[in-house]
């Protein structure tokens, strides 16, 4: 078994700072409000929807951008997410839908704080 030493939280953190750097400011943070308002109702942020609702985010992505959106994100989970975070596992991305398959094999990590 692999050990994985990230977070879906860091994973998602880092897969927005990419979209953010590939997208330039302006028009991720566009990207960024259509998706949380047309898609999430305002409900949660883009890197919470990663995190939890990561086939909403992809739908939302591809349909807003157009199927260079699933080579975009191929490109950033397959060379710089695998490499940052050791994600060398039989789980890559290749088409629209395999995002919520990536983030789910990311194991959750236990709360040990106490509330």
């Amino acid at each position: 078994m692999i050990e994985i030493n990230a977070s879906r939280e860091l994973v998602a953190d880092a897969l927005v700072r990419e979209l953010q750097g590939l997208l330039g400011a302006e028009v991720f943070d566009a990207l960024s409000r259509m998706i949380t308002r047309d898609y999430l109702d305002d409900e949660m942020d883009l890197q919470r929807s990663i995190i939890y609702r990561p086939e909403v985010f992809e739908h939302a992505f591809i349909e807003i951008i157009g199927h260079i959106s699933e080579r975009i994100l191929e490109c950033i989970w397959n060379t710089k997410m695998s490499k940052e975070f050791n994600l060398d596992f039989s789980i890559t991305y290749q088409t629209g839908g395999d995002l919520a398959k990536c983030i789910r094999a990311i194991p959750i990590k236990a709360d040990t704080t106490l509330h």
